[in-house]
Formats: C-alpha cells, sequence, structure tokens
C-alpha cells in the first residue's frame, strides 16, 4: 500500500496511490496521520479498497508531504560506512540528533533560507522509517511491529561549521530542511529494506549514490535503541542516515544554491523533487 496525501482546494486530503491512480480517502480520515493512529484494522481496509469513481491520474493531482510530523524528526548520525558525519568510527550506538517539525514541506515544495545566516546548505538522501505502533522499551526482536511503512527524506543540513557538529539542531530545522515524500510504502511492498539503491540528483547530474546495504545499525537496532529513551508514537518519522557523498565531500564541494533543483531517489520507493530559491 502507498499512502500520499494530495492538495485539494484550499487543503489536503489522504489518498492510495495505486497503479498510476490516486484514490481519495478523506471518507475514512481527515489525514495520514490519522490513518496511521487507526490502528491495523483500518490498514487492512484500506488495502483491501478497490477502486472509486473519484480516483485521479497521478499526474493529474499535485502531493503534498505524505504525513504531517507532530513531534520531533528523529535523525541519525554516521550510520553508513564512510560518511564524513562520523565523529566515532567503533561507536556502539545510533548517533541520535534530529529536526523540529516545522521543517518538513512536500514533493514540489520550495527550499528557502537566508544565505547570510546560513551560507553553506547540503543535501541528504536517507530512508526513513514511519512509526505505526507507540511502544516503550521495544525489543529489536518486535521492532517491525511498530514500522507501519518507508518514505524517502532529504535531510537538509547546514555545513557552516557552527551548525555542523554542536548545533546540528538548528542547522537542520530551518523551515522547508526536511522535504519529505513523495508518499508511504508498506513493508509488504519492500521484500528487503536493506537491498536499495538510493541516490542524489543535482541539476540533472548524479552527485550521490550508494545503498541501504551500507547501513551500520539497522532498522529494529534504531528503533530498540530510541524506544530506551522516549515511548516511540503513531507517525513519528525516522531517518536512517545518508551514505557517502553529500556536496560537502566533494571537490569542489558542490552545495546548494539559488535555482537549485536537487531530486532524492531510493528505488522501491520513490522521487522527491524540490528547487531551490534563496531569500533574505
Amino acid at each position: 500500500m502507498r499512502l500520499a496525501t494530495i492538495r485539494s482546494g484550499a487543503g489536503s486530503i489522504p489518498a492510495l496511490v495505486r497503479d498510476g491512480m490516486v484514490i481519495p480517502l478523506d471518507d475514512r480520515a481527515a489525514t495520514v496521520n490519522e490513518i496511521i493512529a487507526a490502528g491495523p484494522a483500518l490498514w487492512r481496509e484500506l488495502e483491501a479498497r478497490g477502486g472509486s469513481p473519484d480516483a485521479q491520474p497521478l499526474d493529474a493531482v499535485q502531493l503534498d508531504a505524505p504525513l504531517r510530523p507532530e513531534r520531533f524528526i528523529f535523525t541519525i548520525g554516521a550510520n553508513y560506512a564512510a560518511a564524513r558525519e562520523d565523529p566515532r568510527p567503533t561507536a556502539d550506538a545510533p548517533l541520535v540528533f534530529g529536526k523540529l517539525p516545522g521543517a518538513a514541506i512536500g514533493p514540489g515544495g520550495t527550499l528557502t533560507w537566508d544565505p547570510a545566516v546560513l551560507p553553506l546548505v547540503d543535501y541528504e538522501v536517507e530512508l526513513a522509517i514511519i512509526i505505526g505502533q507507540k511502544g516503550y522499551g521495544i525489543s529489536e526482536h518486535a521492532a517491525w511491529d511498530h514500522v507501519f511503512g518507508y518514505t524517502c527524506v532529504n535531510d537538509i543540513a547546514s555545513r557552516e561549521p557552527r551548525y555542523d557538529g554542536d548545533q546540528w539542531l538548528l542547522g537542520k530545522s530551518h523551515p522547508s530542511f526536511c522535504p519529505i515524500g513523495p508518499w508511504i510504502v508498506t513493508p509488504d511492498e519492500v521484500p528487503d529494506p536493506y537491498a536499495l539503491a538510493m541516490r542524489s540528483v543535482l541539476n540533472g547530474e548524479v552527485v550521490q549514490s550508494g545503498s541501504t546495504a551500507q547501513m551500520r545499525f539497522r532498522i529494529p537496532q534504531i528503533i530498540s535503541f530510541l524506544s530506551r529513551f522516549t515511548e516511540l508514537q503513531p507517525g513519528d518519522v525516522i531517518a536512517t542516515g545518508t551514505p557517502p557523498g553529500t556536496g560537502i565531500d566533494r571537490q569542489p564541494p558542490r552545495l546548494l544554491g539559488d535555482g537549485d533543483e536537487i531530486t532524492i531517489e531510493i528505488d522501491g520507493i520513490g522521487s522527491l523533487r524540490n528547487r531551490v530559491v534563496l531569500g533574505p
């Protein structure tokens, strides 16, 4: 099952994406967040749902972020071999930081910031986990029971030294710094989440590539570790890290600038395109 949010009038509504068509679900819930929180009975009903006279072609609708994060967006650093963020190459636990929920935007949303405040801004393709059922102290064995699905996150980040380390939260939480989408894909459609090619494409050129096979800490380890310290909630977003090759890694560095178009792609999940428009 693929769940999206589509623009409708002055607002947005949840929808199923199936065979190139979009089936509105506003008769069952107001948001995808409500669908996730409703639990497995509704999920099964939606999986079995047939067509609808209100269905539209996918290319005829405008997608929004598939869900609106309601709490902290968890991000995992140093989780790919040779990634530049790794200050502790022998770490025995995930490195956890994050983004504030106001950073979230959807497919086609505009990336914007004041270059006088944040002069060095980078892209990071990441597979994100969406939590489906709450849990505290979750074992690694039980962690899969808490996964609702997956989506793409572009973990936009400042590389200004003061914000690329001790102040990660500030350098990653600017409005628009968390594109999410294009939809949420449930685990039944992702046979192996550790075999997904992923890439960042800047102005049509592949500038970052890797695979989820490179993850150091895998999904059950991440969920179990986080749940030792906080009760995970339905709709929580956990971005699982980025492979090597971000803009700051390139020689010379290739960071984001006015007019750039950055697209992140994860095979089996989808692609997420956003354009940069700098502001004061």
